[in-house]
């Protein structure tokens, strides 16, 4: 089941935008993937933060924080029980001009909707290395941006015989998942891909960083090569849906879920439970 079970679009129940809104027109906006347990929202405001950063990025004059987050609460609070549900934001430039540069009367638009959960095997990810390239733009690097052109290329390089697939920049250097970011694990050392030229900075990257630093596991942010990620002891990827999803395979090497990897994910699952 992919259809929205509930929508609003800045506030009101209905599910159309304009056909001249920038977000479909030029991809002017930004979005949030946020998982929802026992209807709260996971790191919301996290998610927020990332949100407003963004919106500053990309110069959106975006203000009405409270109450989007109200409209956050108001349909998680329709989720009932331990069912997990999926809250999607989207918040475009709005409508107006009808080339890229924007008129100063477009008003921000905010889309908020209420997903079912999707339904994901959870034995260890089995990934590729995907021959479609990132740009690298560190005008957008971190930034979660309507543009998603490069991932859905990428996505489309496989059917089914893989769960995920790591994308590399134009310097062959190994960014990210096209739907998550990566982890590696070397002699006991946490390793995340940087970010600074291009790639998302993922809310739940930032959670796991954090996490390593609480419990005394050591980290760094590196640039890292297809022959380093394939040489390590430990691989897992994430996003705010998955929490932490240790690989099991990659191309044809495969990798068991370390010590690491099992002691953040019983850190996150603490968290959800």
């Amino acid at each position: 089941m992919t259809s929205a079970l509930k929508v609003l679009v800045d506030g009101a129940d209905k599910s159309e935008i304009t056909v001249t809104d920038r977000g479909l027109n030029y991809g002017d906006g930004l979005f949030e993937t946020i998982a929802v347990f026992f209807g709260i929202p996971e790191l919301l405001q996290e998610h927020l933060q990332r949100l407003q950063r963004g919106c500053e990025q990309l110069k959106i004059s975006f203000n009405e924080w409270n109450v989007l987050q109200s409209e956050i609460e108001q349909l998680c609070s329709t989720v009932s029980g331990s069912e997990r549900a999926v809250i999607k934001v989207i918040v475009t430039r709005g409508s107006g001009g009808r080339g890229y540069l924007a008129t100063d009367d477009c008003e921000p638009r905010r889309i908020v909707m209420l997903l079912p959960w999707p339904e994901r095997p959870e034995t260890p990810a089995k990934l590729r290395f995907c021959t479609t390239p990132l740009g690298c733009n560190p005008a957008l690097a971190g930034v979660k941006h309507l543009n998603r052109l490069e991932q859905i290329m990428a996505r489309a390089e496989w059917a089914d015989e893989f769960d995920e697939g790591l994308m590399l920049n134009i310097q062959g250097y190994v960014v990210e998942g096209t739907l998550s970011n990566l982890f590696i694990v070397k002699d006991g050392l946490l390793i995340t891909p940087d970010l600074n030229r291009c790639g998302v900075e993922g809310v739940m990257r930032q959670h796991i960083l954090k996490l390593a630093a609480t419990i005394g596991i050591e980290s760094k942010c590196s640039l890292l090569s297809q022959e380093e990620i394939i040489e390590a002891d430990e691989l897992f990827i994430t996003n705010s849906l998955l929490g932490i999803r240790p690989v099991g395979l990659l191309e044809s090497k495969g990798f068991e879920t370390g010590p690491v990897t099992h002691q953040l994910m019983a850190r996150v699952q603490d968290e959800r439970a």
